[in-house]
């Protein structure tokens, strides 16, 4: 059930750009299909047919930590497209390909560290590469994006560069956003 304030933020942007349709489409309850994966016809998902043929697509997520992949960012939200549990790295960058994010927003006020502690850390990382801004998003919460395998996989396959020295950045340097957050219990590298 969506919230009043997702409502309202979708009511608003209809009235400021009225020339353009905005939904919200709960993704669990939309019509699904299972669809081969692109450049990967051998493989296919059971997701939602509305995810490869939207107009524009915004992957809005917290700073928080995951026992299996060590963070869950803008990637991470596409592990909820699947009608069934993603469990690999390699299907995390399968469902991203069915229909990449415009733009990936990470951050907010309050994130997640460990095993489910919000922690305050009012910081915002945005792009048009989730790949790009989960690795920036990773470097501030005090991980090595060389250990999360899926940004690998991601650049590997043309989702943007998991290496933070190639990624350009405006505001705060990924040093001066810091906040080394507690490891999942459940991780390993």
């Amino acid at each position: 059930e969506w919230g009043q304030e997702y409502r309202k933020l979708v009511s608003d942007l209809g009235t400021k750009f009225s020339g353009v349709r905005f939904e919200l489409l709960d993704l669990n309850t939309a019509p699904t299909s299972d669809l081969p994966v692109p450049d990967r016809p051998r493989v296919t998902y059971g997701i939602p047919k509305i995810v490869p043929q939207c107009d524009r697509l915004i992957s809005i997520a917290p700073l928080a930590t995951d026992p299996v992949l060590g963070v869950s960012l803008s990637v991470g939200n596409f592990a909820n497209i699947s009608t069934k549990p993603v469990a690999t790295n390699e299907a995390l960058i399968d469902l991203l390909s069915y229909r990449p994010a415009d733009l990936a927003l990470v951050g907010g006020i309050w994130g997640v560290e460990g095993d489910g502690t919000p922690v305050h850390h009012n910081v915002l990382i945005s792009g048009m590469k989730a790949v790009a801004v989960d690795s920036v998003a990773a470097s501030v919460m005090g991980f090595k994006p060389a250990d999360l395998p899926y940004l690998a996989l991601g650049k590997n396959r043309g989702f943007g560069s998991w290496d933070p020295d190639e990624i350009w950045t405006r505001g705060n340097e990924i040093e001066e956003a810091r906040r080394e957050f507690k490891k999942p219990a459940g991780w390993r590298r």
